[in-house]
């Protein structure tokens, strides 16, 4: 039976699901899992589209919406660590 125009493929499906699929999508070593998720609207829902239901990382509305992590002055300045000095002071990126 031909497909119907629009409608994907088996072989298509069975591609997402195993490269692309919230499921399969693994974080990087070493990574904090979790850190930005829902901190952006799913643009996906937002169409009515989104086919990973709870499982997607993104908001599914304003209510789920949760803020972005702050990373400034998150690290320890390599100078300072070194030579317990920085010449920026508190100007350091670091």
């Amino acid at each position: 039976m031909p497909r119907v125009s629009g409608e994907p493929s088996a072989v298509a499906v069975e591609r997402w699901a195993t490269c692309c699929s919230a499921a399969a999508v693994k974080p990087p070593v070493g990574s904090q899992p979790g850190v930005f998720e829902r901190t952006r609207l799913c643009r996906f829902y937002a169409a009515g589209e989104c086919l990973q239901g709870s499982l997607c990382t993104f908001a599914h509305g304003d209510s789920q919406l949760l803020p972005r992590p702050v990373f400034f002055k998150s690290k320890v300045c390599p100078t300072f660590a070194r030579y317990g000095d920085c010449s920026a002071g508190s100007a350091c990126k670091f």
